[in-house]
């Protein structure tokens, strides 16, 4: 049975998913392995950096990316 962030491995072993965000500008990663609270907050601030400042650079220019690393943890049994 795979569940939304941890798939059962074994009897005494989990697989526990995390999920990060990199902020690109361009083409070029300029934040990386940010949880969602700090990308939220991260993208929020760019988007109106970019808003104000006279540069080369557009709101069109951002995008992210959602990655999930995994690792295996144990689950304590009960016998």
């Amino acid at each position: 049975m795979v569940g939304d962030s941890q798939a059962k491995v074994s009897r005494n072993e989990t697989l526990k998913s995390t999920k990060y965000y990199h902020i690109y500008l361009k083409d070029e990663c300029i934040l990386n392995n940010l949880k969602e609270e700090k990308f939220k907050e991260s993208w929020e601030i760019l988007n109106n950096l970019i808003g104000l400042i006279d540069s080369e650079y557009s709101e069109g220019d951002l995008s992210y990316v959602q990655v999930f690393y995994s690792d295996y943890g144990t689950e304590e049994s009960s016998y």
